[in-house]
């Protein structure tokens, strides 16, 4: 099935958690953020705990996608002392496991561009369960996708098609207009 059409039919706000293949996870994150952003002309706030921001800058643009209309929150490149950083496009959060201080970043970084409407994309709940146990996530993606509705801006939780992410994927699928697996 096209992309496009795993989203045909959402009420918006939306919230979609994605399981993808690790064998093709960074394609499709990249043909994710391609279509809200380049197609849809959505302004992201994509929430990186794979790829420190750099990295994941120079990836985006070799894939063409509007980088003018993301906000960044990296929370895997290393800040003194895992305080929190702003720089340009980009909150460094410094550390995976604060969770709290990611909620603060996220609303923040939501009342950014006030008239656009906006997406969160968050890229990997399977990484995040290396820095949170799967009860803090679960009540964590809970709260987030609550905020999300209230907000009015869609969301997108990616996670890996594995055994260990069963618990909180089953759980946060509660809570999600869709889940597409890829």
């Amino acid at each position: 099935m096209e992309l496009k059409n795993h989203f045909k039919d959402l009420p918006h706000p939306f919230v979609v958690l994605f399981i993808a293949n690790p064998k093709n996870y960074t394609d499709q994150n990249m043909k994710l953020l391609k279509n809200f952003v380049n197609k849809q002309r959505l302004f992201g706030i994509y929430v990186t705990v794979n790829r420190p921001y750099e990295n994941l800058v120079s990836l985006i643009k070799k894939e063409g996608i509007g980088l003018s209309h993301i906000f960044f929150i990296d929370l895997i490149t290393k800040t003194e002392k895992h305080q929190p950083v702003r720089k340009d496009n980009c909150i460094f959060m410094g550390s995976a496991s604060n969770l709290t201080d990611l909620s603060v970043a996220i609303s923040q970084a939501v009342s950014i561009n006030p008239k656009a409407r906006k997406f969160i994309f968050l890229d990997s709940l399977s990484t995040m369960l290396i820095y949170n146990e799967a009860g803090s996530l679960s009540k964590f993606s809970h709260f987030l996708t609550s905020r999300l509705r209230e907000w009015n801006v869609d969301g997108v939780f990616l996670s890996l098609d594995s055994e260990s992410d069963k618990e909180v994927t089953n759980t946060l699928s509660q809570f999600c207009d869709r889940v597409i697996r890829n």
